[in-house]
C-alpha cells in the first residue's frame, strides 16, 4: 500500500530511491518507528522487501516501472484499489492518507533543501 500511495501522485518516485522513501514514510507514520534510532530507510531488508513488493504490484497490474525513466507509477487498477481503501473510514484508510501527507512533506523538504 505504501508503494501504491507513493506511485499514484503527480511526483512519481524513481525505483532507485523507492526503498529510502518507503522507509522515511514508515518512520514518520508508524508509531513503532517514530523517534527510532534504527533509521529504517537504510535497511537492506526493507529494500529487498520493496523490490519484491514492486514485482508483485507489476505482476498483478497495480503498478508499473517505466523502463526509460525508471519511475514507479500506479496503474488505473492500482488507483482504483487505493480509492476504495481511502473511501472507507478504517484504520488502513487513515494510514494511507497519513502516508500521502508524509510523502508530500518529504518532497517539500527536499525542494526547500535544494533551494538553499
Amino acid at each position: 500500500m505504501v508503494i501504491l500511495t507513493l506511485a499514484k501522485g503527480n511526483s512519481k518516485p524513481r525505483m532507485a530511491e523507492l526503498g529510502q522513501l518507503v522507509g522515511e514514510c514508515l518512520e514518520r507514520t508508524v508509531a513503532g518507528f517514530k523517534g527510532s534510532s534504527q533509521d529504517i530507510g537504510w535497511s537492506a531488508n526493507l529494500r529487498i522487501r520493496t523490490v519484491k513488493a514492486v514485482t508483485f504490484l507489476e505482476r498483478t497490474g497495480l503498478a508499473q516501472v517505466e523502463e526509460r525513466t525508471d519511475l514507479v507509477m500506479a496503474t488505473q487498477a492500482g488507483r482504483k484499489v487505493l480509492g476504495s481503501v481511502v473511501k472507507n473510514d478504517t484504520l488502513l484508510s487513515h494510514a494511507v492518507m497519513t502516508l500521502e501527507r508524509s510523502y508530500e512533506n518529504i518532497k517539500a523538504e527536499k525542494r526547500i533543501r535544494s533551494e538553499v
